[in-house]
């Protein structure tokens, strides 16, 4: 999940840059494509598709539609909203992570588990804010916050639904499941999108983000996010999403665009603390 953090704080940045240059839903149903093409290569040449994994397909869809709300959401509100805005909303995943868990499982969690995502969620929003209360307070709520907030809620449901939909097929064969049913979803709800983008035209930089958005942040995330929600809570899984404004920091200094002052690098102090007092809670 550490992993996990860093490359959706690179699909934030990346995500940016070219969200007015393309449809999201065309962009979403490509990287979809792009990624079940990949590893389906991948897993033909290899001999390791067995049918017997793919059983109750309707499984995969419920996945697939999940995460893909939540990238089409995400793309369309960077076109309303800022990244700024955006990041605030989704350090509330880990909340609506454990609430939905609790709501639709029963599954409750401990004072300890919800008093590490608050402290956690106050770290993450000082990231966000750089410390500051008056640029907390002028956050205001649009059309692109709306949009974000309920396509974090769809994240943070794939995260509580993932163990109780997988039936011990390997890790790579859910990742190719959900991978192949988003695609389906996506071409069936957004094939005249498709048909009107000039995908011949595009700038070489929109195919290297694109690339990344199907290879990193659609495979890799769908593998790690798997992998992890399979052996912990979904609420200790999501709480690794407050890294993601520090990583956004420390990437762009590292991108030339200067250090980040030491007031916002004081939110990782109660971030690292969340995190270590859900390490030690044993449920």
């Amino acid at each position: 999940m550490l992993l996990f953090s860093f490359i959706v704080a690179g699909s934030f940045a990346f995500g940016k840059i070219i969200a007015g240059d393309i449809d999201p839903a065309a962009l979403t149903t490509a990287r979809f494509i792009v990624a079940a093409g990949v590893l389906g290569l991948f897993l033909g040449l290899t001999g390791r598709i067995n049918h017997a994994d793919y059983r109750q397909p309707w499984r995969f869809f419920i996945l697939g539609a999940l995460f893909l709300l939540y990238f089409i959401l995400m793309f369309e509100a960077l076109r309303l909203t800022t990244a700024l805005s955006t990041s605030a909303i989704f350090t509330m995943m880990p909340l609506a992570a454990a609430a939905i868990d609790r709501a639709l499982f029963k599954r409750s969690s401990s004072a300890l588990v919800w008093a590490a995502l608050v402290i956690g969620a106050v770290g993450a929003l000082w990231v966000v804010f750089k410390g500051s209360w008056s640029a907390f307070a002028a956050l205001s709520l649009g059309k692109g916050e709306v949009l974000f907030f309920i396509g974090t809620l769809s994240h943070a449901a794939y995260a509580v639904f993932v163990p109780r939909l997988r039936r011990g097929e390997p890790l790579y064969a859910t990742t190719l499941g959900v991978s192949i049913a988003g695609a389906v979803i996506l071409i069936l709800c957004f094939w005249y999108k498709i048909a009107e983008t000039n995908w011949l035209d595009l700038a070489i930089l929109i195919w290297g983000v694109l690339i990344y958005l199907a290879v990193f942040a659609t495979l890799g995330t769908f593998a790690l996010l798997t992998f992890a929600a399979s052996r912990l809570s979904s609420a200790k899984v999501t709480a690794y999403t407050y890294l993601t404004p520090m990583w956004v920091v420390l990437m762009e200094s590292a991108l030339g665009n200067g250090y980040p002052a030491l007031i916002i690098l004081l939110g990782g102090i109660p971030i690292a603390m969340a995190l270590w007092l859900l390490f030690v809670e044993p449920s």
